[in-house]
């Protein structure tokens, strides 16, 4: 739950990597299933791509 708690934070170490050269950027989803997020599972994995998605803004690609 961090990583939805801090998407800001998040987006920012995204943005960092791809500063450094990345040209592949990974949705902080690790942990992310129904056993440990229950119900909210569709959201926060969502919204967690999203952040990566606007990081990567067209100049890396984004992987979930």
């Amino acid at each position: 739950m961090w990583a939805f708690q801090h998407r800001s934070v998040l987006r920012s170490i995204h943005e960092a990597y791809i500063h450094a050269g990345s040209d592949i950027v990974l949705a902080c989803t690790f942990g992310g299933s129904r056993f440990h997020l229950g119900g909210e599972c569709t959201s926060v994995n969502s919204a967690l791509a999203e952040t990566v998605i606007q990081a990567a803004d067209g100049r890396a690609i984004p992987a979930a």
